[in-house]
């Protein structure tokens, strides 16, 4: 598949099963040229987001570190080419911004879900929904598919709402 993904949004609907992430990088990851990584830290409650450039260096947007994993959030990273601004959303609230000032082209990679590229990186938690955008949805966007998520998976699914 070949996307034009200069700009990109990539929403996770996630939770873990342990009070702590067991391995790195495994909610999405898209580890080639203007690809992107929702990436938990192992043995903590952080995850970072990734966006990784057309020469396939990796930029950091930032870090959080939520207060328990383990109910299902709304992890989100976005990049807007155009402005060069990145951020990564938590339950539809910006957690973290940061210019990156990078060029990003076609994607044509494999997405891995619930794994990551590295051995044995498999991750012990559970993933209910994936979405991926071709550009950067604005931040009331974002809030808005979060209360969509609320109201029609969470409620629904697992009986509970964040």
């Amino acid at each position: 598949m070949n996307i034009d993904a200069k700009s990109i949004t990539v929403i996770a609907l996630a939770r873990s099963a342990t009070p702590v992430w067991n391995t790195n990088g495994w909610i999405a990851s898209s580890r080639g040229a203007s690809g992107f990584i929702i990436h938990p830290r192992e043995n903590l409650k952080a995850w970072t987001g990734y966006v990784i450039n057309d020469a396939g260096y990796y930029y950091k947007i930032g870090e959080h570190t939520p207060e328990d994993i383990r109910r299902f959030h709304m992890y989100c990273i976005t990049f807007d080419h155009d402005t060069k601004v990145a951020r990564m959303y938590f339950d539809g609230v910006i957690v973290a911004e940061n210019v990156i000032n990078i060029t990003r082209g076609v994607w044509n990679h494999h997405t891995l879900i619930g794994k990551d590229d590295y051995p044995d990186r498999y991750g012990h938690g559970h993933i209910l929904l994936i979405q991926i955008y071709n550009r950067a949805l604005t931040a009331e966007e974002i809030k808005r598919c979060f209360e969509s998520i609320q109201q029609r998976i969470l409620r629904r699914v697992v009986g509970h709402v964040l």
